[in-house]
């Protein structure tokens, strides 16, 4: 996880705090979300493209809503999308409550919001990412014996 220009870098006790939600809740999400959506996930090329857009929370955000607006010609990927962006929507608020303090006026807590929402969904997308393209390599379980 690292920052994007401008944005302020995490102290130590976020980054130890994002890296325990990254490497528990958001990594059993993702593996979840993979196993669900086996018989729609995208090609890896739209994948990569996801991981790209998941540089910031608006850009994943316009990046989910441009691909449910294009006329794909075939449900999986609108499913995949639709799916994806009801995942975050449940996953991120869940979380992002952990990094922004209560007392900070309105603005402020929105560019917070967004920024952490941003972070989270980044990790998540990553681990999301990996298993993807991991999952047709994985052994399958022999239902013979």
């Amino acid at each position: 996880m690292t920052p994007d220009q401008g944005e302020p870098t995490p102290d130590l006790e976020q980054q130890v705090r994002l890296h325990l939600l990254s490497d528990g809740p958001l990594y059993d999400a993702a593996c979840t979300f993979v196993r669900d959506q086996q018989s729609n996930l995208p090609a890896n090329s739209q994948l990569m493209g996801l991981l790209q857009a998941a540089r910031t929370w608006n850009d994943l955000q316009a990046f989910i809503k441009h691909q449910l607006e294009r006329d794909w010609g075939d449900p999986r990927y609108p499913d995949f999308y639709r799916a994806l962006d009801r995942s975050l929507k449940e996953i991120v608020p869940k979380y992002v409550t952990m990094f922004v303090p209560e007392h900070l006026a309105k603005k402020d807590a929105r560019r917070e919001q967004d920024r952490w929402s941003g972070l989270l969904a980044r990790e998540f997308i990553q681990h999301l990412y990996a298993q993807a393209i991991l999952q047709p390599h994985l052994k399958q379980p022999d239902h013979d014996s």
